[in-house]
């Protein structure tokens, strides 16, 4: 039964009926937090995203901050692995309005995990 879904599964991918890249490119905001845990709390933890005065507005900002701090510090961060870090940093700390896709299925994943 199994290999049966795969080959289904592989063969809508592969006929354009599911966006490939959207599946590999979406959001993991646990995966992000290990991200984030590895590599930015030794410097940093929650009262940087707790002050009142947070420079970052948007979930844009967020995504902007986390690609700018993973230069300064040379991490071999991709496209993917910044966003998961922001998906994180906006569903721990910001709330901020999400504009893609992924930030609204990820937020029920972790919504039901909680559960």
């Amino acid at each position: 039964m199994k290999s049966i879904l795969f080959v289904v599964m592989v063969g809508v991918i592969a006929g354009g009926g599911v966006n490939a890249d959207a599946i590999a490119q979406s959001a993991d905001a646990i995966r992000g937090g290990r991200l984030y845990d590895t590599a930015c709390t030794r410097c940093h933890g929650r009262s940087v995203h707790d002050r009142k005065q947070r420079s970052a507005q948007t979930f844009d900002d967020i995504v902007g901050y986390v690609r700018q701090w993973s230069g300064y510090l040379s991490l071999p961060w991709t496209d993917s692995d910044v966003r998961d870090v922001a998906l994180y940093l906006n569903e721990r700390y910001y709330q901020h309005p999400c504009p893609t896709p992924s930030c609204k299925q990820e937020s029920a994943r972790l919504e039901r995990q909680s559960q």
